[in-house]
């Protein structure tokens, strides 16, 4: 019997010194490539939203509650708007990871060139024009174009530009 176990130990030990090196190997280059590759998402974000208590900022507080039930800390960055937006995502530093865009934004021969890409829209934003009196259909053309839409919003890259 002892024979019997002491072959089974000598073919186990030489199993072991065999492929020991390469389970080692394997598993060291698992580790270096998880290290280097970072295959799973990042823990941690910077989102840049809108003006403080608007509808981009309450999107961007509900992402954050979405993605912290993931384990993912959204770090929400509020701008001044759409142009703000676009201004922090075009940049070479990398911090601002996406954004909310207005429609329309970047124009259609612009789109893909800056290595921005469109993930969706969330909706669509009627527009609207009041005025004190009812005015007749045709002035109500002139009074839109003659006038600036969202005016407290000088940088508004959708906005229409005062005429001078």
């Amino acid at each position: 019997m002892s024979r019997h176990l002491r072959r089974l130990f000598v073919s186990i030990r030489a199993a072991v010194l065999a492929g020991g090196p390469f389970v080692v190997l394997a598993i060291a280059l698992l580790v270096l490539a998880d290290k280097l590759l970072q295959p799973a998402p990042p823990r941690h974000t910077v989102m840049v939203t809108g003006p403080e208590r608007s509808a981009l900022d309450a999107f961007g507080e509900q992402y954050r509650a979405a993605l912290a039930k993931q384990g993912i800390v959204l770090e929400l960055r509020r701008t001044g708007g759409t142009s703000e937006n676009l201004e922090a995502l075009r940049k070479e530093d990398g911090e601002v990871s996406f954004g909310f865009v207005q429609g329309g934004a970047v124009p259609d021969d612009e789109r893909g060139v800056e290595g921005l890409e469109n993930l969706g829209a969330l909706f669509h934003e009627p527009v609207w024009a009041f005025h004190k009196r009812a005015p007749r259909k045709d002035r109500a053309v002139r009074l839109l174009e003659a006038n600036r839409i969202d005016s407290a919003r000088l940088r508004c890259s959708t906005c229409p530009r005062p005429r001078r």
